[in-house]
């Protein structure tokens, strides 16, 4: 038995979390205590940030293997904007990031997007040729628009 040194009540060793560091192998306070202790801090401000940030980081390097540093040269380079309209934030009131636009076969990163942006890229199937036939269809109908006035 051992007394929880939160709530005050003597509890079996089971009832506390391992601590190799401590005398008994146990930790000081009960586990329902640990628990709602934890609970407690995640429910602030600063901890959801820092929780988000490091969801963020995990996420990057799983996916991209990137790093922040290597999101941040990207970002400068592309002078803190999306690669292809230069909007500085991520076009989703959600999302205060740019997204990482990369190529789905080979994983490889190719910059930074505005939602916008990521998405068309996406609705066009990433083929080069479909924007440029968009492009030329938009400057087509654009031209004709203009005749017409």
């Amino acid at each position: 038995m051992k007394t929880c040194k939160k709530c005050g009540v003597s509890k079996p060793l089971t009832d506390f979390h391992k601590n190799p560091k401590s005398r008994d192998g146990r930790g000081t306070q009960c586990k329902k205590c640990t628990h709602a202790n934890l609970a407690e801090q995640r429910k602030r401000p600063e901890a959801k940030e820092r929780f988000k940030k490091y969801a963020w980081r995990s996420m990057i390097k799983k996916r991209y293997a990137m790093t922040e540093q290597r999101y941040n040269v990207l970002l400068d380079a592309q002078r803190g904007g999306c690669a292809i309209c230069g909007a500085l934030t991520a076009a989703d009131k959600f999302q205060r990031r740019l997204h990482i636009d990369h190529c789905h076969e080979t994983k490889t990163v190719r910059g930074l997007l505005c939602g916008n942006c990521n998405n068309g890229i996406g609705r066009f199937k990433e083929d080069a040729n479909l924007l440029r036939i968009a492009a030329a269809y938009l400057e087509h109908y654009d031209a004709y628009i203009k005749r017409k006035k």
